[in-house]
């Protein structure tokens, strides 16, 4: 599942400097233009040199904000800014990720002369990167890479259990690169959380966690609020669920009609981390199976956006776990995964019986 509100707004602008701030006097030598200083800002974080780092930046950036780029910048394997036809974006990536995430930047530079510095760094639309909202760290474990906002729980456990979770499911569609990690970005507070999805809390408060593309990385998201109550099972059951969407992501949206597939899987690779939830989506699928004689629906692709309707969602991710836990029963695992790609492109009434499944699972799973 993957905007922002003026509150949001108003916060970035609070910690990337306000960009109106007056230019202070300048050293007689320095950048002699935006470009000039985006440069010097590349080149110094990449040399570590932070002496260069701070002659690109006017003396009117708060010294906890040089200390925070400077900081969270750091510990990037990759941070390039560039100039757009429109304005500006940075390109970064964490150490071992595949792919470079792609953010639009506003970039507010004042001159004196010849010396241009920078005078404020801002998201100009869509998500906030992590790294400028808050002061962050970068962990690396075993097949999964995060980035954690300071004070954020700590989610590295689960997400190298959900990583290797999705290498041994037995499904090629799963582990097309295998050793890629997982890249989680974990932020300590709701705002900042608001700020690095780029979408209002009123859209994402009742999500645990949600993939989304920046650029051309797959990120997923931690919302802060609910990672705080999770129990160990349920932050390595919803992690899971997240790295089968993470994996998939190039895949793009299935076809209409077919989103069940996709949270379906996710679900089935999921929910065998939590007991009691595995439970309780069993029992939700044999109640909607006494109430249909044995013919549930399978779910709505709007039926998973109602998140104002918890009881019903959780109906939906329950009839789409067991669809494709049908799907495997019948196949294997391997071979549902070849179904599973097919429907993701395929209208389901093109595919006969395969795309049908849960009359199945309830004659099979029938007491």
């Amino acid at each position: 599942m993957s905007g922002r509100s003026a509150l949001g707004r108003a916060l970035l602008g609070a910690l990337a400097v306000a960009l109106a701030a007056p230019l202070a006097a300048c050293s007689p030598s320095g950048p002699s233009s935006a470009d000039d200083a985006l440069a010097v800002l590349d080149s110094s974080i990449a040399a570590g040199d932070r002496e260069r780092f701070d002659t690109a930046l006017d003396r009117t950036v708060p010294q906890s904000t040089r200390d925070m780029w400077w900081s969270n910048l750091g510990r990037l394997s990759d941070v390039d800014f560039e100039r757009t036809g429109d304005g500006w974006r940075v390109r970064w990536s964490v150490p071992g990720e595949r792919a470079v995430a792609t953010e639009a930047v506003s970039i507010a530079t004042a001159c004196a002369g010849s010396v241009c510095r920078i005078t404020g760094i801002g998201a100009a639309s869509g998500p906030a990167p992590a790294w400028l909202v808050e002061p962050t760290d970068v962990v690396s474990v075993d097949g999964a890479v995060l980035i954690v906002g300071r004070g954020a729980p700590d989610l590295s456990a689960a997400a190298s259990m959900a990583s290797s979770a999705a290498r041994d499911a037995g499904m090629s569609l799963l582990t097309v690169d295998p050793d890629a990690p997982l890249v989680l970005e974990v932020p300590a507070a709701d705002s900042t959380y608001a700020l690095v999805t780029g979408m209002s809390a009123a859209r994402t408060q009742g999500l645990g966690a949600l993939t989304q593309r920046e650029g051309g990385a797959p990120r997923i998201v931690v919302n802060p609020a609910r990672a705080g109550l999770w129990s160990p099972s349920q932050a390595n059951m919803l992690l899971t669920h997240e790295s089968v969407h993470w994996r998939l992501s190039d895949l793009g949206a299935p076809v209409g009609g077919n989103e069940w597939v996709s949270e379906g899987l996710a679900e089935w690779l999921g929910l065998p981390r939590d007991a009691d939830e595995a439970a309780a989506s069993r029992a939700r699928v044999a109640r909607a199976c006494r109430d249909t004689d044995g013919a549930p629906v399978l779910p709505a692709d709007e039926q998973f956006s109602s998140t104002d309707d918890a009881d019903a969602l959780r109906d939906a991710y329950a009839l789409s776990w067991a669809a494709v836990d049908e799907l495997v029963d019948e196949n294997g695992a391997e071979a549902a995964g070849a179904l599973v790609e097919q429907l993701w492109t395929t209208p389901a009434e093109q595919l006969g019986g395969a795309a049908d499944p849960l009359p199945r699972w309830c004659a099979a799973n029938s007491s």
